[in-house]
């Protein structure tokens, strides 16, 4: 019977298990990523090929903050193109939280992440269903909540054992910066 109540709301079970619908509410503290980095839209996505090319030669980073957790880091959003041709254009970076550094390996580089309050989801399912979580969150969750996006800070996406590419039982975390809501 629920789902059939689930069916007539328009949302199917399996998108349901996509996320968990609310988000902990955490700190980070200031941290250190050491990865690649390029600028990408949604045309020219690339994300991909630089997970690839991280995972090839990403074993090179010394000082793991956290061993075995990779993360994929997102900022600097803009629109660009006409009004019918707009797309999103940022800059992505896929890499490791590190405590301390003192050489590069040949085509890294590295993002200080301050200090931020996040809103912190769980992604159930493969990467192509990542739109979904994404959209929930969006469209569904924040608009509702007694939080603000912060735009003027990273948007992080926290891989770690639970993830299995193409993978039903994939998971990964999605910490999207958030404020409270002034009165």
């Amino acid at each position: 019977m629920v789902t059939k109540i689930v069916i007539l709301l328009g949302i199917s079970v399996a998108s349901l298990l996509c996320w968990a619908a609310e988000p902990e509410i955490v700190e980070f503290e200031e941290m250190t990523v050491v990865g690649m980095q390029s600028l990408v839209s949604m045309k020219h996505n690339i994300i991909h090929e630089l997970w690839t090319r991280f995972m090839e030669s990403g074993q090179e980073i010394e000082n793991p903050a956290i061993e075995g957790v990779y993360f994929g880091i997102s900022w600097g959003y803009k629109h660009i193109g006409e009004d019918e041709k707009k797309e999103m254009q940022f800059f992505h970076l896929v890499g490791a939280p590190v405590t301390s550094f003192e050489i590069l390996p040949e085509g890294f580089t590295y993002k200080r992440i301050p200090a931020q309050q996040y809103a912190k989801f769980v992604h159930r399912g493969p990467l192509t269903d990542l739109t979904k979580t994404y959209d929930h969150i969006f469209i569904e969750w924040l608009p509702g909540s007694e939080y603000l996006y912060d735009e003027e800070k990273f948007d992080i996406e926290w891989y770690d054992e639970r993830f299995k590419y193409g993978e039903e039982d994939s998971e990964l975390d999605i910490y999207v910066p958030v404020m409270k809501k002034t009165e």
